[in-house]
């Protein structure tokens, strides 16, 4: 691979988890504004500011995202993109006038030297290598969809059942209601 095509998809997918993150900023100043109003979701709908971010995240880094894996691949996009966090705790601290402690600027610093050392790898996986229609490979992606859809499934049921309740979310991440 030419290096300077693996630079450009280095680049693209810093900037799509830059983007990506600053639009949940823009999303998170409106949600503050608007978190008393009875009207919540409505309100955001209509908001410019709320509905920028959405597009900068879903549109723009998506779309930035997907253009960034034809030039590295898979592989190192997830860590490039963390490039955005940084973006996030800075921006919190100037948009929103959120505090940083110590420790949080020590992970920004180390952030920084990981993301460097992530795009210094030269690591890449050339998708026009890849078979996406291998028997093998389509029963191994419907086999891992399957056990994750049962397993959230069955975490759910016992949500609804108070059995495991603080697990069950926490492995779900977010309340299923």
């Amino acid at each position: 691979m030419d290096p300077g095509w693996y630079w450009f998809g280095v680049i693209l997918a810093i900037l799509s988890g830059v983007v990506n993150n600053y639009g949940t900023l823009l999303q998170k100043k409106v949600v503050n504004k608007y978190r008393d109003d009875d009207k919540f979701m409505r309100s955001l709908a209509k908001n410019p500011i709320w509905l920028f971010g959405l597009i900068l995240q879903m549109v723009v880094g998506g779309l930035l995202f997907f253009i960034a894996q034809m030039y590295i691949g898979p592989t190192l996009i997830p860590g490039l993109m963390a490039a955005g966090l940084i973006v996030l705790a800075v921006g919190s601290v100037r948009l929103l006038g959120e505090q940083l402690n110590i420790s949080e600027i020590i992970g920004i610093i180390l952030m920084i030297g990981a993301i460097a050392l992530i795009g210094f790898s030269n690591m890449a996986i050339d998708l026009a290598d890849q078979d996406f229609l291998d028997s093998a490979l389509l029963i191994r992606i419907s086999l891992f969809t399957g056990v994750l859809f049962g397993g959230s499934a069955i975490l759910y049921i016992l949500y609804l059942k108070r059995i495991m309740r603080g697990i069950s979310l926490a492995i779900l991440h977010d309340h299923p209601l």
